[in-house]
C-alpha cells in the first residue's frame, strides 16, 4: 500500500468514522441516555423506536469496524517491524496504545450492548403484557440499565482517550 492516493482514502476513512463513533458515543452516553433515564416511561418509549427505527446499533458497528479497519491498515503501513519502546514511546507506541483502545472498545460494546439491549427489550416486551412490572423485573430492569450506563460511560471515555492519543501520536 505504497499509494499515497490509498493513504489518503485510508485517512479519510479512519478520521471521519472516527469522528462519527466517537460523537456519537459522547452523545449518546452524556445527553440522550440522561434524559431517557429522568423521563420514564416516555423515555424507554423514545429509546425503543430510537433503537428499532435508526440502526444506530448498525451504524456504530460499521464506524468502529471502518475506524479500527483502516486505523490497522494505516498502522501497518507506516509502522510495521517497528518495536514499541515503552521507555521512549515514539508515534507508534502512542498511535498503536490508542489502536488497541480502539479495538478493545468495539469488541465490548458489539458484545456486551446487544447482549443487554435485547434482555431490556424482552422485559419491556412482559411488562408491557403485564402492564406492570413484577418486582424481580424491575430489579432486573434496574440493574441492566446501570451496567448499560457503566459500559456505556467507560467505553466514551476511552474513546476520548484514544482520540487525544491519536491527535499527539504524530509528535511523540
Amino acid at each position: 500500500m505504497d499509494s499515497e492516493g490509498a493513504i489518503l482514502v485510508l485517512r479519510l476513512l479512519h478520521i471521519v468514522a472516527g469522528v462519527f463513533w466517537v460523537g456519537a458515543a459522547i452523545t449518546v452516553t452524556f445527553f440522550t441516555m440522561p434524559v431517557v433515564r429522568a423521563t420514564g416511561a416516555v423515555g424507554g418509549e423514545f429509546w425503543g423506536q430510537f433503537m428499532a427505527r435508526s440502526h444506530f446499533s448498525q451504524v456504530m458497528t460499521a464506524a468502529a469496524v471502518v475506524t479500527v479497519g483502516s486505523g490497522l491498515l494505516l498502522y501497518w503501513d507506516f509502522y510495521s517491524g517497528i518495536a514499541w519502546q515503552l521507555a521512549d514511546p515514539g508515534p507508534q507506541t502512542i498511535f498503536g496504545l490508542g489502536g488497541l483502545i480502539a479495538i478493545v472498545v468495539a469488541l465490548v460494546a458489539n458484545l456486551a450492548f446487544p447482549r443487554i439491549g435485547r434482555r431490556l427489550g424482552q422485559i419491556a416486551e412482559l411488562i408491557q403484557m403485564q402492564g406492570a412490572p413484577s418486582p424481580a423485573q424491575a430489579a432486573e430492569r434496574t440493574r441492566l440499565a446501570r451496567r448499560m450506563q457503566v459500559l456505556s460511560t467507560m467505553t466514551a471515555v476511552l474513546l476520548v482517550v484514544t482520540t487525544a492519543l491519536m491527535a499527539v501520536g504524530r509528535y511523540a
